[in-house]
């Protein structure tokens, strides 16, 4: 049977038969986005109207839409293979991604398995991080460890690695072995300062290692910039803090890079703008630029060894997925790589990230925001009541949602704060225009908040 798309189409009423995530359906058909093409930086709707992509679709449009490259990569692919047998073999472009993905983590992380999304990559990182304590000797370490309003994916493990308050809610009972630690940025305000923030955070950390017991923790997660807590840059000595302490009780430290990894803080990883490397790191969104799904975990070698053995042994890793390793989607994610060294499209992203910090700093005395944070394209504030004000704006940020779809602008809107993470190749002119429809959206939504 084939459904006609046509003017007539009740678009509608075919929201009616799906969800749109994480949002209310009744609520979304007050302002309807329906999507029907894009390109660089644009998007265009079935009414034909335009909105510049402020959030690279969901952080993981790198490259801008309808790159031609990539959809080259595509076609090309597919006169070859799009799905090799996954327990039988593998596509030699499969291999090619993990090739490419070796040569720019962090170094001596050159081991990969890719998989199709953000959720799968963190649940292949826990299983991993379980099963080589097992094979290691250590079978008792299978807590997992990780920092409220952290957000790790929607399956039902990397949900409850994830801190996001409500949005677990309808699901609870989680699985069990998942425990959660305060971030530096839970502390400040009673601490002082974010250096002593920080020091409470490690210390308190270090008291709950030893009262789980570190030898029933086999890993902990953490996003290096933590999204949902507004964009929250770790402060100097979190993050080697958190390593030393997974150094000296024998737990593998996880990055959950899907956001911050391929280029969106300046460098490749977080761990390299950082400066502090885990033992595992999982990528995506930006991996695809959104083309097609496609995920990794990297690790090292010397990790990855512990499964190597005997058939007999059943050491290898007791995991998988059918579209796992998959030819069509790795040779997206070569590309990707290619291009990002070719154009220094990181070089483009530290670029134009300082502009937008620095043009949202210079607004802060005639605009309601303050505290302007980011690293490289992914660029936050918090919203307030009015310039120069340090009082949080609740009322403010669904108004402004609603004034950046009728100003044309996507972008990541709480209710406190917002974030603006345009795709990475953006040039000045169309850093230009994000910034400058953002202003008129706020403007817009200030005045109709008052």
């Amino acid at each position: 049977m084939t459904i006609a798309v046509d003017s007539t189409t009740d678009w509608n009423h075919l929201v009616r038969h799906t969800f749109i995530d994480f949002t209310q359906t009744t609520e979304f058909l007050k302002q309807p986005v329906v999507i029907s093409k894009a390109d660089r930086i644009t998007y265009t709707d079935i009414h034909g109207k335009e909105y510049l992509d402020g959030l690279s679709g969901v952080y993981a449009v790198s490259l801008g839409h309808n790159h031609p490259r990539l959809n080259q990569a595509v076609a090309r692919q597919l006169a070859r293979v799009t799905l090799a047998p996954p327990m039988h073999g593998i596509a030699d472009v499969s291999l090619q991604l993990v090739a490419a993905l070796g040569a720019v983590a962090p170094p001596g992380m050159t081991f990969v398995k890719s998989f199709s999304g953000g959720s799968e990559a963190n649940e292949a990182a826990f299983k991993f991080a379980r099963q080589y304590h097992r094979l290691t000797g250590n079978p008792g370490k299978y807590k997992i460890l990780s920092c409220y309003d952290s957000y790790h994916g929607a399956t039902a493990g990397a949900m409850a690695a994830s801190g996001t308050g409500a949005r677990k809610t309808a699901f609870e009972p989680q699985m069990g072995g998942f425990l959660k630690f305060l971030p530096p940025a839970y502390l400040t305000q009673v601490a002082g300062s974010p250096g002593a923030a920080t020091d409470l955070a490690l210390h308190l950390l270090e008291r709950q290692i030893e009262g789980e017991d570190a030898s029933t923790i086999a890993a902990l997660i953490i996003e290096p910039i933590i999204h949902l807590a507004g964009i929250a840059v770790p402060p100097a000595g979190w993050l080697q803090g958190v390593l030393d302490l997974c150094r000296t009780n024998g737990i593998l430290l996880v990055y959950d890079e899907i956001i911050t990894g391929i280029g969106r803080t300046g460098q490749m990883f977080g761990a390299q703008t950082f400066g502090v490397a885990p033992d595992i790191l999982t990528c995506g969104k930006g991996l695809s630029s959104g083309v097609l799904p496609v995920s990794a975990m990297v690790t090292r070698p010397d990790l990855a060894e512990a499964f190597i053995g005997a058939e007999v042994d059943q050491r290898h890793f007791n995991h998988g997925h059918t579209f796992a390793s998959n030819a069509l989607t790795s040779a997206v994610g070569v590309e990707v790589l290619a291009i990002m060294e070719e154009e220094d499209v990181c070089a483009n992203s530290q670029t134009r990230g300082q502009l937008v910090k620095e043009t949202l700093t210079e607004w802060q005395t005639e605009l309601p925001i303050t505290n302007v944070r980011g690293e490289g394209l992914l660029v936050g504030f918090d919203l307030v009541s009015e310039p120069g004000s340090s009082d949080a704006n609740a009322m403010l940020g669904p108004t402004l949602r609603r004034k950046a779809i009728e100003h044309g602008l996507i972008m990541r809107i709480q209710p406190t704060w917002g974030a603006l993470a345009p795709p990475l190749v953006c040039t000045e002119k169309e850093t230009w225009q994000v910034l400058e429809r953002f202003r008129e959206a706020l403007l817009d939504a200030w005045d109709a908040a008052a």
